[in-house]
């Protein structure tokens, strides 16, 4: 999706978020992120700097936005940028963060930026069990969309000869997958690297798509994502 730059925003949606926060005075798109119809570091007149994005009301998307929205207040405080602001006009949902400074997180073996991401998760981990917001169930999710049990049902095209003859321990195997995600842990569902944000410390970013799951087993409690 395309998004939109400062001064391509309805007059009314701009004169909303700088009631919020002030004169805009400087308006920098990010490189990453594509799920808004708008987002953006804003830079204020009084010398203040947050985050914005916001999404039209008629898509889908709304429903990740106030999502993540009402999940916000929930999360530990220093792994997650808070939120400042919402509000609604003219057929927008406009939300305002925290602007938090960082790099896009190094997974590669050996980085340094691996210890600060393996604290967060596992404070995301400690403190999101059981959730302390509702969420949709991950397990749920997956079920519905059961890709090997659809294809079981219905094979139109016939599946390869060697999907065939493996249909039924790939159902088996599916079946077993919503098992082992069913659980009462606020999970992430969408952490890598361009979610993450590194400095002192690392912070997890853009929790819209986040699901009840079960935590990760292990030394470490954590979200399914990061498994």
């Amino acid at each position: 999706m395309t998004r939109r730059d400062w001064s391509e925003l309805p007059t009314a949606v701009r004169a909303a978020i700088e009631n919020q926060c002030g004169t805009v005075t400087r308006a920098v798109l990010p490189h990453a992120g594509r799920n808004s119809d708008v987002s953006a570091t804003l830079h204020t007149g009084g010398g203040h700097v947050l985050f914005c994005k916001g999404v039209r009301l008629d898509t889908p998307r709304a429903r990740m936005h106030r999502h993540e929205a009402q999940v916000n207040p929930y999360l530990p405080p220093g792994v997650a940028p808070r939120l400042l602001w919402r509000t609604e006009v003219d057929g927008w949902l406009l939300l305002g963060f925290e602007h938090v400074l960082g790099h896009h997180a190094d997974l590669s073996p050996g980085s340094p930026d691996l210890p600060l991401v393996a604290d967060t998760v596992h404070t995301i981990g400690e403190a999101l069990t059981p959730t302390p917001a509702d969420a949709p169930g991950l397990a749920d999710q997956w079920a519905r969309l059961a890709a090997w049990r659809r294809l079981a049902h219905d094979r139109k095209p016939e599946p390869a000869e060697w999907v065939r003859g493996r249909l039924d321990e790939f159902v088996n195997r599916e079946h077993r997958a919503f098992t082992a995600v069913d659980g009462d842990a606020l999970a992430h569902t969408d952490l890598h690297p361009l979610n993450v944000l590194v400095s002192d410390r690392a912070r997890v970013v853009d929790w819209a798509w986040s699901r009840r799951a079960a935590p990760r087993r292990g030394s470490t409690p954590a979200c399914w994502c990061c498994a």
